[in-house]
C-alpha cells in the first residue's frame, strides 16, 4: 500500500500539468474561434488532440508504475 500512495504523489504534478494544458487548448480553441470559420476547424481539432493526450500519456505513466511495481516485489 505504501509503494501505491508513493507512486499517486509522483504522479500528482503530471495531473496538473495535464489540466493546465487542457485550460491552455480551450483557451487557443476560443482565440482561434474568433479569427474566422477556416481556423475555428483547427481549433477543435487542436482540441481535440489535446483532449486525447492526457488519456495516452495517463496509460503510459500507469504501465511504468505497474512495471515499477513489479520489480520492486520481485526484489
Amino acid at each position: 500500500m505504501k509503494i501505491e500512495n508513493q507512486g499517486f504523489k509522483a504522479v500528482q504534478p503530471l495531473y496538473m500539468f495535464l489540466a493546465i494544458l487542457i485550460v491552455l487548448s480551450v483557451v487557443f480553441n476560443f482565440l482561434l474561434a474568433n479569427e474566422g470559420s477556416i481556423r475555428s476547424s483547427k481549433g477543435h481539432i487542436l482540441v481535440i488532440t489535446m483532449m486525447f493526450i492526457p488519456t495516452i500519456s495517463y496509460v503510459i505513466t500507469k504501465i511504468i508504475f505497474k512495471k515499477k511495481l513489479i520489480i520492486f516485489a520481485l526484489r
